[in-house]
């Protein structure tokens, strides 16, 4: 399948909304948010902060004019942190999964946080998210610990892993 990675703008606030909100249905034990209480809860929210100039780049991969799969990256502002970028929210429709596009998606993250002058990677991946585990380790992250109980999803506990990646080599 072919696809296209890029940056989103406000001009993609809906569809962003969409699967951002599928992300948080389909996956509840991936991610610290919820539907309810998201920071892209409203489609103006969303505009808004795909809109701004700051520290935050969310990249979507399209097949067609369909988007299919989101990764954000973020620096830090201050002076001590800001060599490392955060890879968040990473997520590809189901039917979209062995496409490649997640694996161009976190290609893309991290080439775009080394243009920007990061020199390493971190992120967080639910325990119970192996797809994405084996993911990030193809793309040479390394688990360096683990936050015990990090989510609830309501019935269980959930652990979280932190993982990362030198950008320099």
């Amino acid at each position: 399948m072919r696809f296209t990675i890029r940056p989103l703008t406000s001009d993609d606030a809906t569809a962003f909304h969409a699967i951002r909100r599928t992300s948080l249905e389909l996956a509840p034990q991936a991610f610290g948010s919820s539907p309810e209480d998201d920071r892209f809860a409203t489609i103006e929210a969303t505009r808004a902060t795909l809109g701004a100039s700051g520290n935050a780049t969310v990249f979507g991969a399209f097949a067609g004019d369909h988007l299919i799969g989101i990764v954000g990256v973020t620096r830090p502002t201050r002076r001590k942190t800001k060599h490392v970028a955060s890879l968040q929210s990473m997520f590809v429709e189901p039917e979209h999964r062995d496409s490649g596009a997640a694996s161009a998606l976190v290609s893309a993250a991290c080439e775009h946080a080394r243009t920007i002058g990061c020199e390493q990677m971190i992120l967080s991946v639910s325990e119970t998210a192996l797809a994405a585990r084996k993911l990030y380790a193809r793309h040479h992250f390394e688990e360096w610990g683990r936050q015990p109980r990090a989510i609830f999803d309501g019935d269980e506990y959930i652990d979280v892993l932190k993982m990362w990646r030198d950008l320099t080599a």
